[in-house]
């Protein structure tokens, strides 16, 4: 036991003194470096997939069956081309028949009021009672009414007719064809999807810690996840004002828009990396990230000096994934402890 004891007293003797002196020649040897000079440049980056800014569903207005299909996917179509021909035989006959019964109620209603005048011209002459005048004003109120009914019928039957007529509502690109030649459609049917490729969106979700450094109008630059060599400038349109729920945290959908002409790459359904440059600055001093010590929101450095080493608090500017731009505590030609 007493040996025991004695082993135990040798081995904190050498331990020990061992800890301090290893602690103390990592603190000596740690690497240290001063600030640099260079321009700053700030940004969050999420992921997010392409959208087009104009995406336009065609959907069927009533039943019919498909008569043809003039178009494919990946045709361009000009406002007022038609995409879908529907058999309009129904709905002719439909307008038609409306027509004819508006016709015969208006000359229906021209006869009644002919016949009006002529008995009132025999009411003041006295050869007519006031009871079979009053019965002729009701039999042009009838007629009136039955005139309305047709005027509402040739109107109903003339917007299912324009519903059986399907055009394109301006200058884009057929993405999707959803029904064939001969299909039957009820109202709500998706026939087709066009969108315009040009001019393109992707909407991302920031965190809620990064949400107050993003306004409209900033930069944003647009890259394919799977190739960050191709690239197209993009701008901030549109941050939603209020946080959402995603998971377990919050964050704020944020747009962008932009526009390309012959860049094949980035298209609709293209997943891609959204870097906004959230600041930008010339000339700053700067220090890496891992320099840079952050304590209950406030930032230190660790200065080394011949002495010792002092903990000073220093004012941050811009951030990026490597860089802190230091704009205040510390000196140039301080070195700083580098781990």
């Amino acid at each position: 036991m007493k040996n025991r004891f004695i082993a135990l007293g040798i081995g904190f003797i050498l331990v020990v003194p061992g800890y301090f002196l290893m602690t103390k020649k990592q603190v000596d040897t740690s690497r240290t470096l001063e600030m640099v000079q260079r321009d700053m440049v700030s940004s969050i980056t999420e992921k997010g997939r392409v959208q087009s800014v104009n995406e336009y569903q065609v959907v069927a207005k009533s039943e019919g069956r498909i008569l043809s299909i003039p178009i494919k996917e990946g045709d361009w179509v000009e406002g007022g081309n038609p995409l879908v021909r529907v058999d309009t035989d129904l709905a002719l006959q439909k307008c038609k028949e409306a027509q004819s019964q508006l016709t015969v109620r208006e000359v229906e209603l021209k006869q009644v009021l002919d016949g009006l005048k002529t008995k009132k011209v025999l009411l003041d002459a006295g050869s007519l009672s006031k009871f079979d005048y009053d019965e002729s004003q009701k039999q042009v109120q009838l007629a009136q009414s039955q005139l309305t009914i047709a005027q509402v019928q040739v109107a109903s039957a003339r917007i299912l007719l324009r519903n059986q007529m399907y055009v394109a509502p301006g200058q884009l690109q057929v993405t999707k064809i959803v029904v064939e030649k001969g299909a039957v459609i009820v109202p709500n049917t998706l026939l087709m999807q066009l969108a315009d490729p040009r001019h393109l969106k992707v909407e991302v979700r920031v965190k809620e810690f990064d949400a107050p450094f993003i306004k409209v109008g900033q930069v944003a630059w647009v890259s394919l996840s799977t190739n960050k060599r191709i690239r197209i400038k993009s701008t901030v349109t549109q941050v939603q004002p209020i946080l959402e729920k995603v998971g377990e945290t919050y964050a704020m959908k944020v747009c962008v828009a932009f526009s390309v002409t012959q860049n094949i790459w980035i298209k609709p359904g293209s997943q891609v990396d959204v870097q906004v440059i959230t600041g930008e600055s010339s000339h700053v001093w700067t220090l890496p990230q891992s320099a840079v010590l952050v304590e209950n929101g406030r930032y230190f450095v660790q200065v080394k000096s011949e002495k010792a080493i002092q903990k000073k608090l220093i004012a941050v500017g811009l951030q990026n994934t490597r860089d802190i731009e230091i704009k205040s505590g510390l000196m140039p030609h301080e070195k700083v402890i580098f781990p």
